[in-house]
């Protein structure tokens, strides 16, 4: 698998894992509930694309969790852009 395919099959994997309307930790799937789910998303994968997809999967929520909650606004500095500069 590679290219759009990949992101298409990544995609409906996701959309298969319910999270329930929270947008908070979702449980990390471990690899056998993650090839189940794979089994249902019609797609034709090889062991080695379900695992890197496992793998990407699990990335993708960990760097999830450093996504702030709360963002301090006033401690920014408002960004300006001039067209004469």
């Amino acid at each position: 698998m590679q290219g759009p395919s990949q992101a298409n099959a990544a995609c409906r994997l996701h959309a298969l894992w319910r999270w329930e309307g929270k947008m908070s930790s979702p449980k990390t799937p471990t690899l056998e509930e993650f090839r189940a789910r794979a089994a249902l998303s019609g797609l034709t994968l090889t062991p080695e694309d379900i695992e890197h997809l496992h793998k990407g999967y699990v990335g993708l929520l960990d760097l999830m969790q450093r996504i702030p909650t709360h963002w301090a606004w006033a401690a920014e500095p408002p960004l300006v852009f001039r067209a004469d500069e």
